[in-house]
């Protein structure tokens, strides 16, 4: 017998296989690692910039609930006024005129003068307007200076309106101011004399006239209280001269 051959024979069942070599563990790629990190960075960071602005919220007020509260206070609430208060918001639905047709014109009566009237007086073809008021000229009646009431209308106790044609106006400076254009004109506005008082306006200028206010130069009765009355009217009528209006 060869003594080369192995003492056991080899049988098919057994095969001879190479050893195989241990593995190494894999390892995660670096660039993978990376970007883990920063998405949980960015998650961290994300979570507290909520919290803050959830906390902000909270502790801040807002302009817009600041605005309602002080809005809604019924206490400020204005109370609306009765109806029955309209004619002084609107005051031209109450107004009383005084027609006045000899020349062609209205007044706009105020509560200081509501029962102004007149007495037309024609001379050499031109009409002048005598002012009084019903409560002025009955004053006058218990104070008659020689049977005369100077209190009533016909005596213009009030003043006397005239109607002035610009025709008949110059500028002749030996003209009184009056029959002038230009000192006409002035009297229809708010003017100074020459110390610096204050005069009223007397005159309406129209499209072709004037209307020239002229007032009293006395006393209409001697008792105090019928003099303050017709001085109060006086004024009265004064504050009128700029709402004259035309007749339509």
């Amino acid at each position: 017998m060869d003594n080369n051959l192995p003492e056991q024979p080899i049988t098919p069942a057994q095969s001879i296989q190479p050893p195989i070599p241990p593995q190494p563990a894999i390892k995660p790629k670096k660039s993978l690692l990376k970007w883990l990190v920063l998405i949980i960075g960015v998650i961290i960071l994300l979570t507290l910039i909520g919290g803050a602005y959830i906390l902000g919220q909270k502790s801040m007020v807002k302009p817009a609930e600041k605005t309602q509260t002080v809005t809604q206070l019924p206490a400020t609430t204005p109370t609306i006024k009765p109806s029955n208060q309209t004619l002084k918001i609107f005051p031209a639905q109450s107004v009383t005129y005084l027609q006045i047709p000899e020349l062609n014109i209205k007044i706009a009566l105020s509560d200081e003068i509501k029962d102004l009237a007149y007495f037309p007086k024609t001379n050499n073809g031109k009409t002048d307007i005598y002012l009084s008021t019903n409560s002025l000229a009955n004053a006058g009646e218990k104070e008659k200076t020689n049977g005369v009431n100077y209190c009533a209308a016909d005596e213009g106790p009030l003043g006397i309106f005239s109607k002035i044609y610009r025709t008949s106006l110059t500028e002749d400076p030996n003209q009184p101011w009056w029959n002038r254009l230009s000192t006409l004109r002035d009297a229809t506005k708010e003017r100074t004399d020459g110390s610096g008082v204050k005069l009223p306006i007397v005159a309406k200028e129209f499209s072709d006239f004037f209307i020239l206010y002229t007032p009293p130069q006395a006393s209409c009765a001697d008792n105090s209280s019928i003099s303050t009355m017709q001085n109060s009217s006086v004024k009265a009528i004064e504050k009128l001269i700029p709402t004259i209006e035309l007749i339509q």
